[in-house]
């Protein structure tokens, strides 16, 4: 809501053409979707979850790549400065070093699986060392929401995957053994605190058999610019599908793009990055789809319901599906 008013009076001209909608992604932690995750199975389940977000273990080569996007994206014009980057790149590295530290002495007091998702820009070769230890695993694969579904505990240091499981009610634990730049402080706000490694395996210790709980109402209206869509009646991807198509009708768009002509001109422009070894855009935020994965996904949501029985997936691009009747 406070997004919106801002929007609106910065920009009076256009304030009726905002709408308040949500965040899709936010609709995957309504309750009511959980019949996906049922449905969804992976291959194991009731461990303790690491949700990570280290996504500056780089080399400094990499590392100045990114400050440039940064610098051209222009976020350095909207509050960050170079200094903050370098200050949360150094601090995520200290971070780094103390969550293996608390995974590897977790991993010597219990007998539950220990699974560890890195960010998805993280480079899995950052946790080659926790290889030797046979109950712990080491995956990103899938989303985070569905691994935190078959999760019995939660732990994270301001990362998004940790602010999603409180959320949702499962116990959820913040290890901040230091004062820091990493993550985002707001994700630990309805997070159990642990400031050091001791006080953090004793509340893991207590919170291990605990079931989910729901969270209460009332909490929601600390978040409630921001998750608007957490406790309205329609999801955010109703409101926003339902004004595409009202959109399209009032513009009479009846048109259709050329597929095949895009799809030729996508694998050209591949083709061509492939062999001048040039990147497209910010990969490292936008990653291609795993089409096994896309498709996993889609039959779910068959079986789920008739209405989709009709429809198929088109790949136009790494980046790009089109479904379709």
């Amino acid at each position: 809501m406070y997004y919106l008013k801002k929007l609106k009076k910065n920009f009076k001209r256009f304030k009726k053409k905002f709408i308040l909608s949500g965040n899709p992604r936010l609709d995957l932690w309504r309750k009511n979707f959980e019949y996906f995750y049922k449905e969804k199975n992976i291959r194991n389940n009731d461990y303790i979850l690491f949700s990570l977000n280290f996504p500056y273990l780089i080399s400094d080569k990499e590392f100045l790549r990114k400050l440039k996007i940064l610098k051209k994206n222009e976020y350095f014009k909207r509050g960050w400065n170079e200094k903050f980057v370098i200050k949360k790149r150094n601090d995520s590295f200290k971070m780094y070093k103390k969550f293996l530290e608390l995974i590897v002495e977790l991993s010597k007091k219990t007998r539950l699986k220990i699974v560890v998702r890195p960010h998805p820009t993280d480079n899995l070769k950052n946790y080659e060392v926790l290889k030797k230890y046979k109950n712990i695993i080491v995956n990103k694969e899938g989303s985070i929401s569905e691994w935190i579904y078959h999760s019995r505990l939660v732990i994270h240091s301001g990362c998004t995957g940790g602010f999603e499981s409180s959320i949702r009610g499962y116990p959820t634990i913040a290890y901040t053994p230091f004062k820091s730049f990493h993550g985002h402080e707001a994700a630990n706000k309805y997070s159990l605190k642990a400031n050091n490694l001791k006080k953090c395996l004793k509340l893991i210790s207590n919170e291990i058999y605990k079931k989910k709980t729901e969270v209460k109402k009332n909490k929601f209206k600390f978040i409630k610019d921001y998750a608007v869509n957490l406790l309205s009646k329609k999801p955010a991807y109703k409101v926003i599908s339902k004004n595409i198509f009202n959109l399209l009708k009032s513009k009479n768009c009846d048109y259709l793009n050329n597929n095949f002509l895009l799809k030729v001109k996508f694998k050209s422009r591949d083709l061509r990055s492939s062999i001048l070894k040039k990147k497209y855009g910010d990969e490292d935020k936008f990653t291609y789809f795993n089409s096994s994965e896309v498709l996993k996904v889609f039959k779910a949501f068959q079986r789920l319901d008739p209405k989709y029985h009709n429809l198929k997936i088109d790949f136009l691009k790494k980046d790009i599906i089109l479904i379709k009747k």
